[in-house]
């Protein structure tokens, strides 16, 4: 067998007439014929009549010639085979950004961060969490440069210290006016006798207290890390109130 796969190797093909003689007398079923067959298509050997064997010989020739003429274009052209020069070929067709169209990129993102505080602060759990923020910076349990992206290691103490003055006062300001809002909240929910016009008119009054306490602290750069713990706590709310929704309706169901 092994002079066999030789010979079709160094041939690129075998005839069923060379395969019938060099089999061994032993092999009579068809499946071993059929794994005999499946060796050589995996390696690459075809199996053709004797007919075509002469046909086959001429068509092998060219091929190798055909085969060699290949190889010496692809040497002229290494860049083709080389993955590296593929890829550094590939990277030199793309554009690189220009100094307005990192800074327009830029500003695309800013305005989507912008975008997703605003509705963030807009629920009670956003503004409550930022007031926390505060209250732990003034408790010194947590350094501004974890919550504002501005403050970095090569300010000064006086810098970190007229920082931490600023945003507290923003944060009180912002806590005066989410006391504000609470109350319109609580007369909202609380009062079922509220006029649809009463309603309204409170609801403009939460609305531009949102947009007011939006306004104060859009122009501190908060840490992506705080308004992603925002939104996990919103979730986390969000799940639990699911969750409770479901055992009401299973107990209701079961009475």
């Amino acid at each position: 067998m092994k002079a066999l796969i030789a010979q079709g190797k160094k041939q690129g093909f075998l005839t069923y007439d060379e395969i019938n003689t060099a089999l061994p007398d032993d092999m009579m079923s068809t499946e071993q014929v059929d794994e005999t067959l499946m060796l050589f298509d995996d390696l690459g050997i075809d199996i053709i009549d004797e007919n075509n064997r002469n046909v086959t010989k001429t068509k092998s020739k060219k091929a190798v010639l055909d085969s060699k003429t290949d190889e010496a274009d692809l040497t002229d052209y290494g860049s083709v085979t080389d993955p590296v020069k593929m890829y550094l070929r590939e990277m030199g067709l793309v554009t690189l950004l220009s100094r307005e169209g990192e800074v327009e990129i830029a500003k695309k993102i800013e305005a989507g961060e912008q975008d997703v505080l605003k509705a963030l602060l807009e629920t009670t759990i956003g503004v409550e969490f930022i007031l926390d923020l505060g209250r732990r910076i003034e408790n010194h349990i947590l350094r501004p440069k974890h919550v504002l992206r501005d403050v970095d290691e090569g300010d000064t103490i006086q810098d970190e210290t007229d920082q931490i003055d600023a945003f507290l006062k923003t944060i009180n300001d912002i806590s005066q006016v989410h006391a504000e809002n609470m109350e319109f909240r609580q007369r909202l929910f609380a009062d079922n006798d509220l006029k649809p016009d009463e309603q309204r008119r409170i609801r403009r009054c939460i609305a531009r207290r949102n947009q007011k306490v939006f306004d104060m602290l859009k122009e501190w750069r908060l840490e992506g890390s705080v308004v992603d713990q925002i939104e996990e706590d919103i979730r986390k709310l969000i799940d639990w109130y699911d969750a409770m929704n479901r055992v009401i309706t299973g107990t209701a169901e079961s009475l």
